[in-house]
Formats: C-alpha cells, structure tokens, sequence
C-alpha cells in the first residue's frame, strides 16, 4: 500500500513536471514566432519610411533576408549604404547577423549585396581596412536563391499605379559645312512612368521644343508627342532576361522591339540579341527629310565584356540597323561613378562613322517619396555625337526601354563599387 500510494505520487510530479516542460516550449515558441514577427515588420516600415518600395523581410536570430524597390536614390549603391546604416542603428543587440540586401527592378531580383553586420562595425570602429570589408561583401546577380525565401512573405509599399513625371532634357547637334555652321535642337521631355504588374510598365512623352535649327526637321519644331510604350521586363532562370516594348518609339517608328540577354560571370560577359519590327508614323503630318514609311526588320546580335579593374566595357553589334542598313558597331564606355563617357566606330555598306557620348548625374542625388505621384528630373543627362550626322546608316530607334542601359546599373562590379564609395566618405 506505502509504495503504490509513493508510485503514484512521483507519477503525479513526474506528469506535472512534464506538463510544464511541454507549457514551456510552446510559450517560447509562440515568444520567438512573435518576436521574429515584430523586427520583421519593424524592418519592413523603416524601409518603407525611408521611401522604398515592394519591401519584403525575413528575420531570425542569425539572419536578415529583405528585398526593396529603389526609386528614391538617384543610385542604387547610396540607397544600399543608407540601409546598411540604418540596420546597424536597429538591429544592434545581434553582431553576428548575416545580411542579405536583394535589389529589385519592378519587383523583378536584379543584384544580391551580402555581408556580416559584425564585419561593418569593424568598418566603422577602423578594426578593418575599407578593402577588407570590399573583399569580405558579396555583391552577385545570383539572387533568386534568396529571394525565394520572401515568396510567401506579406509586400509593403507596393508600387504599382503611382505616377512618376519624369522631366528629361535632350540636346543634339551636329557640325559642318552648312550655312549656319553649328546645328542644334533642344528639347525639354516630360515622361509619365507608372508600373501596372509585375515587370509591366507604361512610358509616355511630351516633346516641347525650346530650340531648333535644322534646316530639314519641320516636325521637330512643334510641340508632339514622344515615345508612348507599353514595355515587359522578364528575368528567367540562369541569368536569362527578357524585354519587350511594344508602341511608338522615336525616329519616327511604331512597332515591336524584342531584346534577349544572357548574363555570364556574375556581369563580366554578356551575349544577346535585339530584333524588331517598325513602321513610319507621323503625329503631326510634316514631310521632313528624314521621315520613311517603309517597314523594316531590324536584327542584331550584342557581345558585351566589362573588365571589371577599370569599370570599361566594350559592346559588339552586329547585323542588320534600321532602314536595312547591314553594319557593325563597336562602343568602348567607361563608369566613373555615375558618370559615363565612351567613344564608338560604326561602319555598313554605305558609311563609316564615330563619335562620343557621354552621360552626366543630374541633381539632386535624392528624391521626394512617391506616395500618390510626384514629378521630378532625369537621374542624368545623356548626350551622342556623330562625326557624319545626318546619314541613316547604322542608326537605331530607342524603346526608352535597354537591356544594355539597364546592365550598366545593375552590374554587380558597379554596385558595389558606389557602395564602397559611400563608405569611403565616413570610414
């Protein structure tokens, strides 16, 4: 009788303390589910009171995995800086935490930027040279691993639908044996951009004239409309990217452009295509010079190269330009920062040709927010001259949409470069 009733007892202890231990478990649980919870939204409204779009977060104990849309930045190394800036503000209980940063282009994942946040307080106590913390941040274009995790995670600040006026200036010119030896048109561009889904985009533009003087453009001397596009932007696996445009482009055409990109070696090669199909329009009915409505094919296969130690890049196009022009195109372009100047040899069946171009940041480096709509400058100003102006050969209309265009941004080399920059400037 003694020992049941003591069996019995410990049983009861034993049943208890087990009971307690399970209590325990789920309560801590639900405690760390909880607190995971609360710093992913924390993350998710400080990037969002920051100005950025289309956020997503993960958070645990040993990680940070967030996902943004900068459209607040004139460049995308100064928006990356400032985050780095402001985890270390919010999350500084934790030095071990790895940090995953996905940079997004319409919701699309474009650049990974990777680091220990320990690493960055080193940085910024001068325990680590700027070179070391360089060479310990990955930077990669190998990002859909990552950005997976945020599949089924909730988006703060979408930005689908939200007007953005963009007010661009254009100037060219041209030089030679003319009455008035020095020829130019000035034009002042506004652009409405707004996203609609995912990787969809709608451009139009307004074309007002504050000057010309070539003698054979009587279009260009009225106010018209530009180039007025609806553009799809598709990423696919193995560095595989996609861009459609479909509307009226300039130089007078209106059509189709499609434009395929393979991305090698993580940016430092690239091999792609450009096929499209245009006919003439007119808006305002002038017979200018340069006006042809004929239809035309145009095809061209692109090799890209960045040799990275310089930011220089070198682009190959060949095939058939507009106005079945068959031709070869060589630019040599070089990054300082965010400024661009490159030089670059044509020659086809009809002409040979070269010239520069150039392409200067436009202040201010930093943006209102764009909550319902807002209207402001171009990131930059770009500029193309041609020793042989006026002949059509070798020439390509421009979508507003460009793969190339897009890359020199998005090059993983380039961004991690503008991040470097910034630090730089404090450490």
């Amino acid at each position: 009788m003694g020992n049941s009733y003591l069996k019995r007892k410990i049983f009861q202890r034993g049943f208890l303390v087990l009971c307690h231990v399970v209590v325990f478990l789920i309560v801590s649980k639900s405690f760390v589910q909880a607190q995971t919870l609360i710093e992913t939204d924390i993350l998710n409204d400080g990037l969002t009171e920051m100005g950025f779009e289309n956020v997503r977060s993960a958070v645990n104990d040993s990680v940070i995995v967030a996902a943004f849309e900068n459209r607040r930045y004139r460049d995308d190394g100064r928006a990356i800086a400032g985050i780095i800036e402001w985890i270390d503000e919010t999350f500084s209980p934790n030095e071990s935490l790895e940090i995953n940063l996905i940079v997004l282009h319409q919701k699309t994942p474009m650049v990974l930027v990777q680091f220990n946040l320990k690493d960055y307080r080193e940085l910024t106590t001068g325990e680590i040279a700027i070179e070391t913390f360089r060479e310990k941040m990955l930077v990669t274009s190998d990002c859909t691993s990552a950005f997976a995790v945020l599949q089924s995670e909730k988006m703060k600040n979408r930005s689908q639908l939200k007007p953005d006026i963009v007010v661009i200036p254009q100037v060219r010119t041209q030089f030679g044996d003319f009455d008035n030896p020095v020829q130019s048109n000035i034009n002042l561009i506004p652009e409405l951009q707004f996203h609609l889904t995912k990787g969809l985009s709608f451009r139009g533009q307004y074309i007002i004239p504050l000057q010309n003087d070539f003698y054979f453009d009587d279009e260009g001397k009225t106010v018209r409309p530009g180039n007025i596009t609806l553009n799809q932007f598709l990423r696919l696996e193995d560095n595989v990217y996609i861009d459609i445009a479909a509307g009226f482009f300039n130089k007078n055409r209106a059509g189709a452009n499609l434009e395929i990109r393979k991305i090698l070696a993580d940016g430092k090669f690239s091999i792609g295509a450009n096929l499209g199909y245009t006919t003439g329009y007119s808006y305002t009915g002038y017979q200018t010079d340069y006006l042809d409505y004929q239809n035309y094919l145009t095809a061209l296969l692109e090799l890209e190269y960045r040799y990275v130690p310089y930011d220089l890049t070198g682009l190959l196009q060949v095939g058939n330009f507009l106005y079945n022009s068959p031709g070869v195109r060589f630019d040599v372009l070089r990054q300082f920062g965010e400024v661009k100047i490159g030089f670059f040899m044509l020659a086809t069946q009809d002409v040979f040709n070269g010239g520069f171009m150039f392409s200067l940041p436009l202040p201010p480096r930093k943006y209102t927010k764009l909550k319902y709509g807002r209207i402001r400058p171009s990131k930059n100003f770009s500029w193309e001259y041609r020793a042989r102006g006026f002949p059509t050969s070798g020439t390509m209309y421009n979508t507003g949409n460009s793969l190339i265009n897009l890359f020199l941004e998005f090059n993983p080399n380039q961004i991690k470069n503008q991040i470097i920059r910034q630090f730089k400037k404090k450490y």
